[in-house]
Parts: C-alpha cells; structure tokens; sequence
C-alpha cells in the first residue's frame, strides 16, 4: 500500500492517508555528559546511570504527550532516540524502567534507537514497541 504523507502544522506531526494513521513525534538529544561515551571512555557504572538517565528522559517525554489531546483517531506516539550511544538492545535490557501512563490516547507508542551490527550503531534502524492496541 503507498500512502501520501503530509506534514502538519500542529499535534500530530504527520498525517499519512489515503487509510489514516498519525504519527506524534519526540526526539531525545544528546547531553554533555554523553560525549566519554561517544568516544569510548565510559565506564560500565558510568553507561549504567546514563541509560537510567535517557530513560527517565523517554519516561518525562511519555508523560508529557499522555497530557495532550489530539482529536483524531489512530495516532501513534514515535520517540526517536537521536544519540548514537546506546542500541535498541541497550533499551531493551531496562525495558521494564518505561512508564507507560495508564490515559492516552495512542494506538501505539515506540521508540527509535540506534541498531547494533558489527560495533557499528546504525541510526533508527531499531523500533522498540513500548505500547500497542491490540486488535
């Protein structure tokens, strides 16, 4: 199936038609204290407090969008994951550390991290289901 995609002045962010979906999206950027483990400096410990630290970024940016009304159906939440630090199975190790907010009103909610292959992280080739309406 092709779909047209248009982008929307306000919430959500994309509209994709002719079947109707929308996309919400967030990004997570990177912080000074993310720059040892850019260049391989980190210590374990260190990358430990930092992953703890970009998911209470995902967790703040979660609770934030579960507040807003969007007024049309079918809508998913994408955050993307813009640091080339940690790789989707980075993510999925403290996967039970998302707080997903019992009211909102995305269909799906996902985040986009970087994929590891070879030792190389790859941008946003690795989308994480932290949410989804079944059915």
């Amino acid at each position: 199936m092709r779909y047209q995609i248009d982008l929307l002045q306000d919430s959500p962010d994309v509209a994709c038609l002719p079947d109707p979906f929308y996309i919400e999206v967030a990004t997570i950027f990177d912080r000074p204290t993310d720059a040892p483990k850019i260049l391989g400096r980190a210590e374990w410990a260190a990358g430990v407090r930092e992953i703890h630290a970009a998911i209470n970024q995902v967790n703040r940016i979660l609770a934030d969008k579960a507040t807003k009304r969007y007024g049309v159906p079918n809508c998913v939440l994408l955050i993307r994951h813009g640091v080339p630090i940690f790789s989707g199975d980075d993510f999925r190790r403290f996967a039970d550390e998302f707080v997903i907010p019992a009211r909102h009103e995305f269909r799906g909610i996902y985040l986009l991290a970087f994929r590891e292959e070879n030792g190389l992280l790859h941008v946003g080739q690795d989308l994480i289901r932290l949410f989804s309406v079944e059915g």
